[in-house]
């Protein structure tokens, strides 16, 4: 679909509008009304993209949306926006009536180009989101796994499977599982006592979510009183004997 944009000067000068805020309101306008939009009937673009695109400043449009605004010629929903009926009634309909004059001239027409690169720019700005959003939580749950793993005292396996269920986690509870394996090195009596034989595998430990289990009294011991107990002494009487 080829998309131009006309400077009708009657409605610009009508709506009491400068080039530069009739530009922006057009270009909200075919925005709006892409099909591949985030949300169709909606513009979606930042405004230092369509700063970009315009050749103007983010402070300029900035304030040319909120005349748009105060006009009631643009709406907004979030970072959504489109035009009113106003701007369709005073601008669209009367570009069609006045078709008449043919096509524009290329002093009243902005590069058909410029509008195709805000449809790419905003689709681009979409997906790049998406995808840094998924790299920093994918690094996130990554560096809370190996920190977990490394914690993990002694009978490591199926590594693989534990790292599908840790994702599987919400937040809260892959950082519960980290604090609650480091407070049981240390507190947990079953845990720490035979040098941890009795701790359970961590795919185990994962899928039985174990942190819900709370450390009672008698299961906190002191590191110190399992591997540095002294073996009690008996005291030998020597004896003289006399020859």
């Amino acid at each position: 679909m080829n998309i131009y944009t006309v400077v009708l000067h009657s409605a610009r000068i009508k709506l009491d509008l400068s080039l530069n805020e009739y530009c922006v309101c057009d270009s909200i306008y075919h925005l709006s009304n892409n099909p591949k939009g985030k949300e169709f009937g909606w513009a979606y673009i930042t405004q230092e993209n369509l700063a970009i695109v315009l050749g103007l400043s983010e402070r300029s449009v900035l304030e040319i949306i909120k005349k748009l605004i105060s006009k009631g010629l643009v709406e907004t929903k979030g970072h959504l926006k489109k035009t009113t009926p106003l701007w369709y009634e005073t601008v669209v309909v009367k570009s069609e009536e006045t078709s008449v004059f043919g096509k524009p001239s290329k002093s009243e027409e902005t590069s058909p180009q410029k509008v195709k690169k805000l449809h790419l720019k905003s689709e681009e700005t979409s997906l790049n989101n998406n995808n840094s959003n998924k790299d920093i939580k994918d690094t996130c749950v990554q560096d809370l796994f190996e920190e977990f793993w490394n914690e993990y005292p002694k009978r490591k396996r199926d590594k693989d499977k534990c790292i599908t269920t840790f994702q599987n986690l919400s937040k809260e509870l892959q950082l519960k599982a980290v604090e609650d394996v480091k407070k049981r090195k240390v507190e947990h009596w079953d845990w720490v006592k035979e040098k941890f034989q009795f701790v359970p595998a961590p795919l185990v430990y994962l899928r039985n979510k174990r942190w819900e289990e709370e450390i009672d009294g008698k299961g906190k011991v002191q590191v110190a009183n399992v591997y540095h107990n002294p073996t009690p002494t008996k005291k030998v009487e020597v004896q003289k004997i006399s020859v």
